[in-house]
């Protein structure tokens, strides 16, 4: 009985932390960051400007900054507290910063990444809003036909005697009736496996995914935010090579095995910069501006500019593949119209001639 209460207890708990990170969401951790951000560049130590968060913050960026100040009194770094309520992309932007000492900027780089992706999450929810209504109201108005009229058609005629335009609807209404469930089931898994492979999935056919989409979406926008972070821890002062591990620390396996190449390369003696990137996640005509950038004095600051230039061409390219999926489902749904127009016109004449 105890154990059950615990166990009770315990998902009601996480139920009610998962609620509060969905609330918590893209432009709630934004006007996070950026508050956090004013005062750090006031040269304020990250664990007091957090302190000064929990005093004038309310509600759910209250608690979330007190979690955070908890978790740092016990000992745990500013990214280690901020996992929770933060993707992990963003924790570990911050952790590269406070790693190599440049915290203030890497910041400001998270910002940046969070506002890309909250464009393109917008750009996304708009295109596929209205294409979705018009699904669901179709498949609704299938489902209520073969509830209601076509039942009172059955009495007139059997099905095996209908148009195939009904008898279309009819295998349409059933598809939709016991396997809407499981159509929302799969694809949710199957955006959670794609998720997971894009990564973790280093394996031999890695580099051939790599050019097309989504794995060439993915490689573009780790690449981007690999080169601006970079580029802010050497112009931090971190050495190049020591910069390398602080991202390695805790990154993707498919990031961490690029490092891991990076730094074999620069160990064989390779001086130029683009020759040390050269393993397959930077563009080519990236590299090749890298290597003449690596000749002058200051390439650190074209490296965030290529990273700030790279999410920005990327973001603009999920914004047109959202229009395009947008589009491809407003397509789906103007053809269930169409079929359910069909089925009803050339049944309902069907049964006249009965």
């Amino acid at each position: 009985m105890d154990l059950s209460l615990y166990m009770l207890k315990d998902v009601a708990s996480n139920v009610v932390m998962a609620i509060k990170h969905w609330r918590f969401g893209i432009k709630k951790q934004l006007g996070f960051l950026e508050d956090f951000s004013v005062l750090i560049s006031d040269g304020i130590p990250a664990n007091r400007a957090i302190e000064m968060m929990v005093e004038v913050t309310r509600g759910l960026t209250h608690e979330v900054a007190l979690n955070v100040s908890q978790k740092i009194g016990e000992g745990a770094q500013l990214a280690d507290g901020m996992r929770d309520w933060f993707s992990p992309n963003i924790t570990e932007i911050i952790r590269v910063g406070e790693s190599g000492g440049a915290l203030a900027q890497t910041i400001q780089s998270a910002i940046k990444a969070l506002s890309q992706h909250s464009v393109a999450m917008s750009a996304f929810a708009s295109a596929v809003a209205y294409p979705l209504t018009v699904i669901g109201m179709a498949c609704g108005m299938i489902m209520y036909l073969n509830g209601s009229i076509f039942t009172q058609f059955r009495q007139i005629k059997p099905e095996s005697e209908w148009p195939p335009a009904g008898q279309r609807l009819v295998v349409l209404a059933y598809i939709v009736q016991h396997w809407w469930l499981a159509f929302i089931i799969g694809v949710f898994v199957l955006i959670v496996a794609i998720k997971y492979i894009l990564a973790n999935y280093t394996g031999g056919a890695r580099k051939i995914l790599d050019n097309y989409p989504p794995f060439s979406l993915y490689r573009k926008l780790v690449a981007s935010q690999f080169l601006e972070t970079l580029g802010l821890l050497v112009e931090n002062g971190i050495v190049f090579k020591s910069a390398l591990r602080v991202m390695q620390y805790q990154a993707s396996p498919y990031l961490s095995q690029h490092i891991l190449k990076m730094e074999e390369l620069l160990g064989t003696g390779r001086n130029n910069i683009a020759d040390v990137l050269s393993t397959g996640l930077i563009e080519g005509h990236d590299l090749m501006r890298l290597r003449v950038m690596a000749e002058v004095k200051g390439f650190e600051h074209g490296l965030v500019r290529m990273g700030a230039k790279g999410t920005e061409e990327t973001t603009a390219l999920l914004k047109l593949i959202a229009r395009i999926v947008g589009g491809l489902l407003l397509a789906v749904g103007g053809g269930l119209v169409v079929v359910i127009m069909q089925g009803v016109y050339m049944t309902g004449m069907s049964m006249g001639s009965a």
